[in-house]
């Protein structure tokens, strides 16, 4: 299976939506495609970030509840790192999910 992997507080996360997980985070996000969600020309709030998150690690890591990836965002920013930065973690997620192809490089 396909995964992107997400390092916080030296735990790497194996991150990858799969059809239900997509599925369920759409009803979320009140029946939006993820894609256009999160690629669209306005940032996504955070709301939308970690809920696409916690869907992300539902099927390689186990037992992360919505408290618990907030928990994670929170040493993610305590390392220094940024919410603009996880931005592209997410693009990643979801080219390892099936959502698009990277183009070749040359």
């Amino acid at each position: 299976m396909k995964y992107h992997v997400i390092t916080i507080g030296g735990k790497e996360l194996k991150c990858r939506l799969r059809t239900q997980d997509i599925m369920d985070l759409e009803k979320k996000l009140g029946g939006q495609n993820v894609l256009k969600v999160i690629m669209d020309d306005q940032i996504p709030s955070l709301t939308v970030t970690l809920a696409t998150l916690h869907a992300s690690l539902q099927a390689l890591e186990h037992g992360y509840t919505m408290e618990k990836v907030t928990e994670l965002y929170d040493e993610y920013v305590e390392e220094g790192k940024t919410y603009t930065d996880l931005m592209p973690e997410l693009i990643n997620v979801l080219e390892a999910s099936g959502f698009f192809k990277k183009p070749p490089t040359k």
